[in-house]
């Protein structure tokens, strides 16, 4: 019973230690749904999030790239990038 009600960890890619390792959420299929996969990732360390923290690491081959400064150093994030109409 107590597994019908737990959440399962998303697959993950990568160390997020630099822009070709960043960690990548590959179930995410928005770049919304990337982001809340970071914060609960980043929450999961112990880390509070402050979006003063956030630096744009870039957009490439249709993904942006965030770098967040934390206490326990730099982690780079692969998120899909959003292009409008």
């Amino acid at each position: 019973m107590s597994n019908i009600f737990s959440e399962n960890q998303p697959a993950v890619t990568g160390d997020g230690k630099s822009k070709d390792t960043a960690f990548h959420f590959k179930c995410a299929k928005t770049s919304q749904d990337a982001m809340k996969l970071c914060y609960r990732y980043l929450d999961k360390i112990g880390y509070k999030v402050d979006l003063r923290d956030k630096q744009n690491g870039g957009v490439e081959d249709g993904y942006a790239f965030d770098i967040w400064k934390t206490d326990v150093g730099t982690i780079w994030f692969k998120i899909p990038f959003f292009q409008g109409f």
